[in-house]
């Protein structure tokens, strides 16, 4: 709806029309709300979730939620070339080097117990990925499962295997 000033309005009509024995309309009654206001503010809530995925689309980093329920939280990372958006918990477990898991399962069990109080100890663990390339990962961790605009554990990973490359070279 434009008014006279040309401005466009988003409005919203809900409306009942009573009708005679051979359908024909007698009567109706309705109600106009102006949604504008709404309107403007989830277009500028889509805006700004699409800032923060175009954001953290570029980042090095792979940002993973774990929800309370043990779902992942899809991510806008990919791990190295793959998409790491369809993975469950038990994929990146099972990624993790069986040299590294048993440490990082207990770190993570630790985190998510509550006994590492706000942001978690940071673990190196060598990755398998699904080409069969191995790669380091540096993954710190934040119990944020309490905290009402996140609800779940916040894992971020960042491939750190050229600092090992270049240690090794050493």
């Amino acid at each position: 709806m434009r008014p006279d000033n040309g401005e466009v309005r988003w409005i919203y009509s809900r409306a009942k029309v009573t009708r005679d024995e051979a359908g024909n309309p007698v009567s109706s009654i309705g109600a106009h709300l102006d949604i504008t206001e709404r309107k403007l503010a989830e277009e500028e809530l889509r805006a700004s979730r699409r800032r923060l995925d175009v954001i953290l689309w570029q980042a090095p980093d792979v940002i993973t939620v774990l929800e309370a329920d043990g779902s992942l939280r899809p991510t806008t990372a990919r791990v190295d070339g793959a998409d790491s958006g369809a993975w469950t918990i038990a994929d990146i477990v099972g990624m993790v080097h069986p040299d590294d898991r048993a440490a990082a399962i207990r770190s993570f069990l630790s985190l998510v117990a509550g006994r590492e109080a706000g942001r978690g100890a940071l673990h190196e663990v060598r990755v398998c990925l699904p080409d069969g390339r191995m790669r380091w990962y540096e993954t710190t961790g934040a119990n944020l499962l309490d905290e009402p605009s996140v609800r779940g554990v916040v894992l971020v990973s960042r491939d750190v295997t050229s600092r090992h490359e270049a240690r090794d070279r050493f």
